[in-house]
């Protein structure tokens, strides 16, 4: 961003990487800090009350995984396309 000049850009294609290995994890890691150490009295005393801002943190790194994956599986298509177009 910001460059005048043009940028040759690399992307790096990898199934099961350290990266997507330590985003699964950290989702995992987020429900359980969620489930068992954000208690809440008021939540305790009325079965009926969620805390949404559990969901919502759970939420949005599932999402991100899955965005993340979604980008991947598009960037093989569109490499596989190039390589059979010009193959």
């Amino acid at each position: 961003m910001g460059q005048v000049r043009s940028v040759d850009v690399h992307r790096l294609l990898a199934e099961d990487t350290v990266d997507q290995r330590m985003l699964e994890i950290l989702s995992t890691k987020a429900v359980l800090f969620d489930e068992y150490v954000r208690r809440s009295e008021l939540k305790d005393q009325s079965p009926d009350a969620v805390d949404v801002s559990d969901l919502k943190a759970a939420e949005e790194v599932g999402s991100q995984v899955e965005a993340e994956r979604r980008i991947i599986e598009m960037e093989r298509k569109r490499l596989r396309m190039e390589a059979e177009s010009t193959g």
